[in-house]
């Protein structure tokens, strides 16, 4: 198992609810050196205690809630807003999975992944035997993929 000590890394809300849902939120610990959240995210995730997946990143202490100096303004939720603008402010890699956000964040020049770059990074490191079945699961639990990418992906991982 290798994990990326020196490596700091921003999450969005949505891949954090759903690794947590499929009880694969580990993976960002071992895989990051580091993982930061804005508060906006924090809150959207946790603010409601029985919604899955909240309990498991409220009891991560290993999650470290941590504002921004800057808000970027755009018409993107203000917990999307807050990550681009820390993953800028530290020059780290923001998870994250929505398009809008993807493409506001790149366009920042902000480095990006999402849930499945985190799941092809866990299978390249030897954290994961196989992502088809967990893809299966996060896909049940909320994660919207197209199919031809589903089946691109797995195939590019020999699935």
């Amino acid at each position: 198992m290798t994990s990326r000590t020196g490596d700091v890394v921003v999450c969005d809300a949505s891949p954090l609810i759903v690794l947590a849902r499929v009880e694969h939120l580990h993976l960002l610990r071992q895989l990051f050196g580091r993982v930061l959240v804005p508060p906006a995210v924090w809150s959207e995730v946790t603010h409601r205690p029985h919604a899955p997946g909240a309990a498991a990143v409220a009891r991560a202490e290993w999650i470290q809630v941590r504002a921004p100096s800057v808000v970027p303004t755009s018409k993107l939720g203000l917990g999307e807003r807050e990550a681009m603008g820390l993953a800028a402010e530290l020059h780290a890699l923001l998870i994250v999975d929505d398009g809008l956000a993807r493409a506001a964040a790149l366009a920042m020049g902000i480095t990006i992944t999402g849930t499945l770059g985190i799941l092809r990074r866990a299978k390249h490191e030897g954290l994961l035997v196989a992502v088809g079945p967990i893809l299966d699961r996060m896909q049940a639990n909320g994660l919207r993929v197209a199919e031809p990418l589903v089946h691109a992906f797995l195939r590019e991982l020999g699935e």
